[in-house]
């Protein structure tokens, strides 16, 4: 069932984008890359709460 996988697959995206954000800003010392890996995670958010 397809619609059973959405949540794990939302989570691991999140996990994912929030990794590369912090490993990215970490590297490069760029806050505002970590502000746009915030901003991305935020959007995923609620558009997982509107499809809910």
């Amino acid at each position: 069932d397809s619609q059973a996988a959405e949540p794990t697959l939302l989570a691991g995206l999140l996990v994912g984008v929030g990794l590369t954000g912090l490993a990215l800003s970490r590297l490069r010392g760029r806050y505002e890359l970590w502000k746009w890996s915030l901003g991305v995670l935020t959007l995923i958010v609620l558009a997982a709460m509107v499809r809910s």
